[in-house]
């Protein structure tokens, strides 16, 4: 947990150097009378966030083989795997900066996960 914290300190850390609003649509928001301006932020945001996930994802995509038809494949160098890495380090910010969009604190991402984990393990257990 302690590393959601940091990584989600040092991105609004960064939103705030961006001069992007970092406060999400948490209770204290929508019960307040900025409720129109929050929403009109988080819904901003929130599209401006997955619209750059999916850039990066799409970016992540060209540097595998995931051309199934393609008889040549890519080699998987270290030069290539940094920069799959690299974009992954991306798609993490995006993600993070929607999870601080949503309110979604590390404890709750935790919770969450291991539900869905657990979930997701039942459901294999009975042939999804």
């Amino acid at each position: 947990m302690e590393f959601l914290k940091e990584l989600q300190e040092k991105q609004k850390a960064l939103l705030e150097r961006l001069d992007v609003p970092v406060a999400g649509i948490d209770d204290r928001f929508r019960k307040s009378s900025m409720v129109s301006y929050w929403k009109y932020n988080v819904e901003k945001w929130n599209k401006e966030y997955i619209l750059a996930m999916h850039a990066e994802l799409s970016e992540l995509l060209e540097w595998t083989n995931w051309k199934h038809w393609k008889t040549e494949k890519v080699e998987y160098t270290d030069e290539r795997i940094n920069e799959i890495h690299v974009e992954l380090i991306d798609i993490l910010h995006f993600w993070t900066n929607l999870c601080i969009v949503w309110s979604l604190t590390p404890e709750r991402i935790i919770e969450i996960y291991r539900e869905k984990n657990i979930e997701n393990h039942k459901r294999q257990d009975n042939g999804y």
